[in-house]
């Protein structure tokens, strides 16, 4: 929800954008096509504050100043130690061990089966210093060039672990993460954000992320605004916004549906049908805006509702669902081939991109709406899309 439209956030008296930004920059990521997850950069801005530091270096690492800054670079992906790249890829890789414990985590809470085999991902890992020139291509750019450096690897014997950790993110991204209930939701939860653009409560993300989920629910319902109320009673009650249309990812991304500024969909459909084709269909349509189509498909509806003399007695409550994959591409790791050669897992495996070849072909979006206005919006829906602004 907050990246969806960081500039009306803040975190105490500084701009979200501004925090992104200076993250971006001191990682040297500016220049990157994804930038670093708000979710880091309010991770690091707490393990960098004084009070952290202060009760680390009191109560946990007495007399290690550096503590702090050391976990700070490794939640980061950054080496401490130039030629120690093994420790962050513990934490930010292909297969480490953050990864492998809130999959296994999510799926336990979940109820959803997975078939990692932890004890056996890690007894085909080991720590090896290598020299410069055996580390793969690909790799390469992190290494100091003057020395070795010591990376974590995975056996090739073992290969199938990482592939089973690789099929397991794209099934509880299908499974829970995106999917369409959980999605539903979300939008519900981001259109009550919106109608409380004024409330600074609800802009503050240092406030926001001391509440859980229930207290976040009871401070949005305690304010006064109908549409605030009524979709969180919805969340509440589960009374959720039923399915009126379906369509797939290839349409979105064709008529250029805007989704808050992010690239995702775009780049995963270049990848598949190329940087050429991809350019034609995106210069068939206008940009549209998930508000701006939740909008129009509703007042379509409820001109219908007007010339069938039709009233169903509430409002539509349209939520447009976007099919976009949210499972971003898995980071690689290296692999200890049989012959003692490194590689990279991406090499040697191609799990991770048709995974999310597989993710994109098969995601859908879907339009929902208040049950008692399912017919109206199923056929505005389809007038909508038929009609869609072309440009020049």
């Amino acid at each position: 929800i907050i990246d969806a439209d960081r500039s009306q956030y803040h975190a105490g008296a500084i701009p979200i954008d501004d925090i992104v930004f200076a993250a971006d920059s001191e990682l040297e990521r500016a220049a990157a096509d994804k930038g670093t997850p708000l979710a880091e950069v309010m991770s690091l801005a707490v393990l960098l504050s004084p009070r952290f530091r202060a009760f680390y270096q009191k109560h946990i690492r007495p007399g290690d100043d550096e503590a702090p800054l050391r976990i700070a670079s490794y939640v980061a992906g950054q080496a401490w130690e130039s030629d120690n790249l093994a420790f962050p890829d513990l934490i930010a890789s292909g297969l480490d061990a953050d990864k492998v414990d809130y999959l296994c985590r999510d799926a336990k809470a979940c109820n959803v089966p997975l078939g990692i085999d932890v004890a056996r991902v890690f007894m085909r890992s080991a720590f090896l210093h290598v020299p410069h020139h055996q580390i793969p291509d690909t790799l390469r750019a992190r290494a100091p060039e003057d020395r070795g450096s010591t990376v974590f690897v995975v056996n090739a014997s073992g290969m199938d672990t990482v592939e089973e950790v690789v099929n397991a993110r794209a099934l509880l991204h299908r499974r829970v993460y995106a999917h369409q209930t959980t999605r539903n939701a979300e939008r519900l939860m981001a259109r009550a954000f919106t109608a409380l653009a004024e409330d600074d409560e609800f802009r503050d993300v240092l406030l926001l992320w001391t509440y859980d989920d229930f207290s976040l629910l009871r401070s949005l319902a305690s304010r006064k605004e109908p549409t605030v109320q009524r979709l969180v009673q919805r969340i509440r009650t589960r009374d959720l916004p039923k399915r009126a249309a379906v369509f797939g990812a290839w349409i979105a991304i064709e008529r250029r549906l805007v989704v808050g500024g992010d690239p995702a969909a775009e780049s995963a459909f270049r990848d598949i049908v190329g940087a050429q084709l991809s350019r034609v269909f995106s210069g068939l349509h206008e940009p549209k805006s998930r508000t701006e189509l939740e909008d129009e498909i509703a007042d379509t509806a409820q001109k219908m509702a007007s010339l069938l003399g039709v009233d169903p007695k509430s409002p539509p409550d349209v939520n447009v669902v976007l099919p976009i994959p949210t499972a971003s591409p898995v980071s690689q790791c290296f692999i200890l081939d049989h012959d003692g050669t490194l590689t990279g897992s991406r090499e040697f495996s191609a799990a991770g991109p048709f995974v999310a070849g597989q993710d994109l072909a098969q995601a859908e979006g879907y339009v929902c709406c208040a049950p008692e206005w399912h017919s109206l919006v199923h056929l505005a829906t389809l007038r909508i899309f038929d009609e869609w602004p072309v440009t020049a």
